[in-house]
């Protein structure tokens, strides 16, 4: 007595129907197009009467509009369009009765439209650098998309292929050498419009830039820079210049043969101008290209300064400055003259472009200085310094036995001469344990006489100046002492062992630990002829002592302390003849120093500027015994250069020689004076040592005799 579900059925009851008998004849039909007519045929021979109803429902359920047309009594064909693709369900019923195989699907297709392929710009690939693009086949109808890169040999290429979404794809693949590709983009193994597409792979590495990099680029001066691109292959070059405003405005690349180009620019402005070089947008190696424009040389902007170019005194070193640091590249030529004759000058770059011009003049009178810089003269130039004769410190002469020694409590004189020395102060000063005010007495114009007492023992010091100046040997150095036994004076030196006739012989006497009494020495040879002989005191009671023999037979040294003889005097000294060869510059008794004015080491000319100073430094140039500088590669052949080198036995300048012999160079000259040994030979040469043929030689006996000291 319960309801079942859809009770009460109902049935439609037809008269002589048959839908079993219904066929339809779509068979074929496979994928359709989408906006293309679909049609299939619905035979109902047999089938009695009824109704036929098709329904044709779209992929999202929405209903086609379905044509029905009678072909004849038995026969009708169904049309319907589809507008999009995807699937189409169709319904066929007949008297609203299924039918057989009466519900069946078509596939709607999209037809295959390759103008629609959308390939991104395709730019030339670098080589060893991933290269993309993307493919658009979004509205193609198909995504069967197929990509190969091959070279100019036929060998293809590593490609990926990624799917980015909406039927868009992004290719990618590598070059590994410069030279042509083949890009095929195929859909369903169909080449889309402009496949297959050609692309050349460049290799900025291989740019090859051609620029004289030690060249030194001037305002206005054009600059060219080449680039060979025939091995890196065609691509885009791109040009960027970074420099000062208004300045290389017409830069610019030019072809001039293929594969070759050129970038050209004139600087207006001085300053640093970067050239940046990118091939299709890869950084060239080497690049930025950074060039300093340097100024247009202007003498106009070198300034001179200083007392040379407008006073000077004869023999004193007369100094003045040139600043080209804002006139630009160029050279600068100075050339001095003398009332009768050309002077030397020494010029020495102390900063950048800042130089320090010496010269000292010979005579008096007006002198023309010439500043030139890149060939013309720089303002105010020829200068005309006058040069006078001043005050010559150097030719003061300080004699006697108070400049000597001298003993407690008694009085002690010596006299000065400054009759050669011009128109100046004179000034003396002694100090030591205790003060002391000396007596100064004029005996004639220029000639005085000095006395001291000195109350106790003590090292003393004569300070003896002339226009604030120091004469030659002052300040003198005294030492006051009670006289000693003679056998605590020492006497050594290869003056006292051996001797080489014409050349001078040496020795020292040590009379510091003897107290205070006089000094003599004399020598004499086996035939009892007398040798001159030279006595000084280097420092207080320590004396140099110099003979010259003349005859090759042995020599006798008597050494007298207070006239009594010292322990080993006195000293038999063998004299052998003087060697055959010896190379003679004609600088005996004289100091000189060559040097080389065209030296482009840096490391010379700051030699040549130590050394300058460090003689400076001990007045070495306020002497009567020393030469100017004398340049080797300016006003002196060959060969008397090649004696000087072989005198010397090396070729580095800048060379000092002493009394004719070579000491050395800057760093052997620094190492002498800070043993002493300079001071010492510079004492030699000055008083005791004009006729020393050899320094080199002597130093070495006095090595040899210390030695056998030693061993003894």
């Amino acid at each position: 007595n319960e309801e079942l579900p859809k009770s009460p059925l109902h049935v439609t009851v037809v008269e002589d129907v048959d839908p079993l008998k219904v066929k339809i004849l779509a068979m074929g039909l496979g994928d359709v197009e989408v906006n293309k007519p679909v049609r299939f045929t619905v035979c109902t021979d047999g089938a009695g009467n009824g109704d036929l109803k098709v329904k044709v429902l779209d992929k999202d359920g929405v209903p086609l509009k379905v044509t029905v047309e009678d072909l004849d009594a038995d026969n009708k064909q169904i049309t319907f369009t589809p507008q999009d693709p995807g699937q189409v369900h169709v319904s066929v019923k007949w008297a609203d009765q299924a039918v057989p195989k009466g519900e069946f699907d078509v596939e709607v297709i999209k037809p295959l439209d390759l103008k629609a392929c959308i390939v991104s710009e395709l730019k030339n690939p670098i080589v060893g650098i991933p290269t993309y693009f993307t493919v658009d086949v979004s509205n193609v109808g198909s995504d069967k998309l197929g990509v190969d890169v091959v070279d100019k040999k036929g060998e293809p290429l590593r490609v990926t292929i990624e799917d980015i979404g909406d039927l868009k794809y992004q290719v990618c693949y590598t070059a590994e050498r410069p030279g042509p590709l083949k890009l095929n983009v195929k859909i369903e193994d169909q080449h889309v419009p402009g496949s297959a597409f050609s692309v050349y792979a460049v290799d900025p590495r291989l740019v090859v830039i051609d620029l004289d990099e030690e060249h030194e680029y001037t305002v206005g001066e054009p600059v060219e820079i080449g680039l060979d691109m025939t091995e890196a292959g065609p691509g885009q070059l791109d040009v960027q210049l970074a420099a000062p405003v208004g300045s290389g405005t017409d830069c610019k690349a030019l072809e001039v043969s293929p594969g070759k180009m050129v970038v050209t620019f004139t600087p207006t402005e001085p300053g640093e101008h970067n050239i940046n070089l990118t091939l299709d947008d890869q950084q060239i190696p080497n690049t930025p290209i950074c060039l300093t424009i340097r100024p247009k040389p202007n003498a106009g902007k070198v300034s001179v300064n200083g007392d040379g170019v407008r006073e000077g005194e004869v023999g004193k070193p007369s100094v003045f400055s040139v600043d080209t640091s804002k006139a630009g590249p160029g050279n600068l030529d100075v050339k001095i003259n003398g009332p009768e004759d050309p002077l030397s000058c020494n010029v020495v770059e102390v900063g950048d472009g800042l130089y320090e011009v010496t010269y000292v003049p010979k005579e008096e009178g007006p002198h023309v200085v010439a500043v030139k810089f890149a060939d013309q003269h720089v303002p105010g130039s020829a200068f005309r310094p006058n040069v006078i004769k001043g005050a010559t410190p150097d030719n003061v002469v300080a004699y006697g036995k108070g400049l000597e020694e001298g003993t407690p409590k008694s009085e002690s004189e010596f006299y000065v001469d400054t009759s050669r020395a011009g128109d100046g102060n004179l000034d003396i000063k002694i100090d030591g344990p205790v003060p002391i005010e000396p007596t100064i007495t004029t005996l004639t114009p220029h000639h005085y006489k000095v006395v001291y007492a000195v109350p106790q023992e003590g090292d003393y010091n004569v300070h003896i100046t002339f226009d604030d100046i120091h004469i030659p040997k002052s300040p003198f150095h005294i030492s006051v002492r009670t006289p000693f036994n003679p056998s605590s004076v020492l006497a050594t030196g290869p003056g006292l062992l051996y001797g080489i006739v014409g050349r001078v012989s040496l020795f020292e006497v040590d009379c510091s630990a003897a107290g205070n009494a006089p000094l003599n020495i004399n020598v004499e040879d086996d035939q009892h002829d007398l040798v001159p002989v030279k006595v000084t005191e280097r420092q207080p009671n320590c004396y140099d002592v110099s003979f010259v023999p003349h005859k090759p037979i042995p020599h006798h040294v008597n050494v007298l302390w207070n006239n009594f003889n010292i322990k080993g005097s006195p000293f038999k000294v063998n004299v052998i003849e003087k060697p055959e060869k010896d190379i003679n510059l004609g600088g005996e008794g004289k100091i000189r120093v060559y040097y080389s004015t065209t030296t482009s080491s840096e490391k010379i000319r700051h030699n040549c500027r130590f050394l300058q100073s460090l003689m400076e430094r001990k007045k070495v140039h306020l002497r009567e015994d020393f030469e100017p500088w004398i340049p080797i590669d300016i006003g002196m052949d060959r060969e008397e250069r090649n004696r000087i080198f072989e005198k010397a036995g090396v070729r580095k300048t800048p060379m000092l020689f002493i009394d004719d012999q070579y000491v050395g160079d800057y760093d052997d000259v620094v190492e002498l004076d800070e043993c002493g040994e300079l001071d010492r030979l510079l004492s030699y040469c000055a008083l005791k040592y004009r006729n020393l043929h050899t320094i080199e030689e002597a130093r070495k006996a006095d090595e040899l005799l210390k030695m056998q000291t030693t061993t003894e």
